[in-house]
């Protein structure tokens, strides 16, 4: 069963995006600890790193967005690695870009609507 804090892991690039998926699981009654959806950008590097490391451990559960073709920003792999380190569930929406993402703990789906399927009998 899924818990009930959930950090979102995407491209800063998506950012308005993701902040519509944060509503979303909002309405089902989670809790999104996700700071940088609204645009840190007043803090210097060190601090966002320290503020997402302080989400990652607050959160039960990521909900991680993947990219088709190459990035130059992975702060999101490195969240995946903390999630993968503290043994918290993993769900993943698009392809397997990074070697990691074929691990079984992490659970790959095509689509939000494909993970909220697939999740349902693990409490979503």
């Amino acid at each position: 069963m899924l818990g009930k804090k959930v950090f979102i892991a995407a491209r800063y690039s998506r950012r308005k995006e993701m902040q519509q998926v944060a509503l979303w699981l909002r309405s089902y009654g989670y809790t999104v600890t996700s700071r940088w959806l609204a645009g840190n950008t007043k803090y210097n590097k060190r601090r966002r790193a320290q503020m997402d490391l302080i989400d990652c451990r607050a959160s039960d559960w990521m909900l991680a967005f993947s990219e088709y073709g190459p990035s130059t920003h992975n702060a999101r792999l490195t969240e995946l690695g903390i999630f993968i380190g503290e043994q918290k569930p993993i769900h993943v929406i698009g392809p397997k870009e990074h070697t990691y993402f074929h691990l079984p703990e992490v659970q790959v789906h095509d689509t939000l609507y494909d993970m909220r399927r697939d999740a349902i009998g693990n409490g979503l």
